[in-house]
């Protein structure tokens, strides 16, 4: 999912070629990746209009929407593991959150 992540945050579709660079994924690694995210309909891959000999590779709104929603399920995650601090880093008990909310 690190590649699909890579690929929503580029201004501009990419090339496997720079997925792979920014995702320090080899070269055979990331056409399997690739493959998979294809599959599972995250990403689709288009002619490179500047080299018809490569591709460049776009994620689909079925990719952003799971991005979207790992997001959200890491968020709420975080939210349920963070403890709330106060100003001088000691630790406020459930008490003291209802109370203050």
């Amino acid at each position: 999912l690190n590649s699909l992540a890579v690929i929503e945050g580029a201004p501009a579709p990419l090339t496997p070629s720079e997925i792979s660079e920014r995702t320090y994924l080899s070269s055979a690694t990331m056409t399997a990746t690739l493959d998979a995210l294809e599959h599972n309909g995250w990403v689709r891959r288009i002619p490179n209009p500047q080299d018809r000999r490569s591709v460049l590779v776009q994620r689909t709104l079925k990719g952003a929407a799971l991005l979207r929603d790992i997001r959200a399920t890491m968020a709420e995650a975080e939210g349920k593991v963070a403890m709330p601090v106060d100003a001088m880093g000691a630790e406020v008990p459930e008490e003291g959150r209802r109370a203050a909310g």
